[in-house]
């Protein structure tokens, strides 16, 4: 940054910054100019304070933002650290906690295995007992034939009764005439 200054004799000052100072003549030649009196002197002396104390309030406001920068560029990298430090955290937990649900989850997968097994042995015997418990209905050829077998049983049950009491009359009757 170039700042060009005019004293009160006409000679150009110009600051760059890291370029030291400038003092450049004045416009007119040198022999037009008025012959430097001692207040002259101390207008070089006044630039020179100038300049001074610009550089001097302008350093002071570059260190002062470098200073809040380099603050804000701690707090930044504590902050960070912090964060960092908090999320290798996060992941140790997070997979810690995913072996424990793994382990958990083959349990699981075992135990539901075993009691698959389980189930299907249960129902496998629920179904024999319901074959032998429940009636069943017949179909009508079936009710049929039971009651034609049971009439034949029946019958031959008649029969044989007949023949049984013709027998026991004949055996009363036999010693009825006796006494």
């Amino acid at each position: 940054a170039t700042t060009m200054h005019e004293p009160r004799h006409g000679a150009r000052c110009q600051l760059s910054v890291g370029a030291g100072i400038n003092v450049a003549e004045p416009e007119a030649t040198q022999a037009t100019s008025p012959p430097l009196q001692e207040g002259g002197s101390s207008g070089v002396i006044g630039l020179l304070e100038v300049a001074e104390s610009d550089f001097t309030r302008t350093l002071a406001e570059m260190t002062a933002d470098e200073n809040a920068a380099e603050a804000d560029f701690e707090q930044t990298m504590k902050e960070d650290e912090i964060l960092k430090t908090t999320k290798e955290q996060d992941v140790k937990y997070k997979e810690r906690e995913i072996g424990q649900l793994t382990q958990a989850l083959a349990e699981a997968g075992s135990d539901k295995q075993g009691l698959s097994t389980e189930l299907s042995a249960v129902l496998e015997y629920k179904t024999q007992l319901v074959e032998m418990c429940v009636p069943k209905a017949e179909t009508y050829g079936q009710r049929k034939a039971k009651r034609d077998a049971e009439i034949a049983g029946l019958k031959e049950a008649l029969s044989i009764l007949e023949g049984e009491a013709a027998l026991l009359q004949r055996g009363t009757i036999v010693r009825a005439r006796r006494a």
